[in-house]
C-alpha cells in the first residue's frame, strides 16, 4: 500500500459487530468501583457499545434536540440493548444512562463540527449532498435549523449584554456626577469657612493693634 493511500485511510465509526452478535446467554460482566463507575477490561468495550447504540436511529430518533426530552420508552429500549450484552445490576442503570447521554452529546457535537458551517446559508446547508454520518435529509434539515436558531439566540444575548453594559456605564456616570458635584461644593464651603475664620482672626488682631496705638497716644 502506498503512503498516500495510507494517509487517506481514516478510522470509521465503531460498529462492534462482535458484541452485538453475542448469544443472549453469553454476556460480559462489567465491574464497578466504589463510586459506582465501570472499570476494568470491559469498560472500554462498554463505552464503545454505548456509542453504537446512541447512533442507532432505530433506538434514538436523530432529530431529537435535547437528551432530557427523549421519550422514556426510547431510553428503556436502549437500556435493554445494554443489558442484553452486559451483566449490569439494575442499581447501576443511572450511571449507564449518564454515560449514554454523554455519548449522545459527543456524537451530536461531532456531527456539528465535521458537517456544519455557521458561515454557510441555511438553504445551502440543507442542500448538501451526500449527507455525512448517515443522516436522513429530514434529520439534517432539522439539525441545521436548530443550530441556526441557536446562533441567532446567542447573538441576541450578546447584543442584550452589550446594551445592558452600556446602560450600566451611563447610569454610573449619572450617579458619579452628583457625587463629584457634592464634593466640589463641600470643598468650596470648607474653603469659605476657613477664609471666614482667617478674616475674623485678622480683624481681631488688627483691632488689638489699633487699640494699643490709641493707648500710647
Amino acid at each position: 500500500m502506498s503512503s498516500s493511500q495510507s494517509q487517506q485511510r481514516k478510522r470509521g465509526k465503531t460498529i462492534m459487530r462482535d458484541i452485538h452478535a453475542l448469544h443472549l446467554d453469553h454476556v460480559l460482566v462489567v465491574e464497578f468501583n466504589e463510586r459506582g463507575q465501570p472499570y476494568g477490561n470491559i469498560q472500554l468495550t462498554l463505552v464503545n457499545c454505548i456509542g453504537t447504540i446512541v447512533r442507532n436511529e432505530l433506538v434514538f430518533v436523530r432529530h431529537f434536540l435535547d437528551w432530557r426530552k427523549i421519550l422514556t420508552n426510547r431510553l428503556n429500549d436502549a437500556w435493554k440493548l445494554v443489558i442484553e450484552r452486559f451483566y449490569i445490576p439494575n442499581h447501576h442503570r443511572r450511571v449507564i444512562m449518564q454515560m449514554m447521554g454523554d455519548a449522545w452529546r459527543r456524537w451530536r457535537t461531532e456531527v456539528k463540527v465535521t458537517s456544519y458551517d455557521s458561515n454557510t446559508l441555511l438553504e445551502e446547508l440543507v442542500a448538501i449532498q451526500p449527507i455525512s454520518h448517515g443522516l436522513t435529509p429530514q434529520t439534517w434539515e432539522v439539525l441545521c435549523n436548530y443550530w441556526k436558531s441557536t446562533e441567532v439566540y446567542s447573538g441576541s444575548l450578546r447584543c442584550a449584554h452589550v446594551i445592558h453594559q452600556c446602560l450600566e456605564d451611563e447610569r454610573e456616570k449619572i450617579m458619579t456626577i452628583p457625587r463629584k458635584e457634592k464634593k466640589r461644593k463641600a470643598r468650596r464651603e470648607e474653603k469659605a469657612e476657613k477664609a471666614a475664620v482667617l478674616d475674623m482672626v485678622f480683624r481681631r488682631c488688627t483691632g488689638c493693634l489699633e487699640d494699643a496705638q490709641v493707648e500710647k497716644i
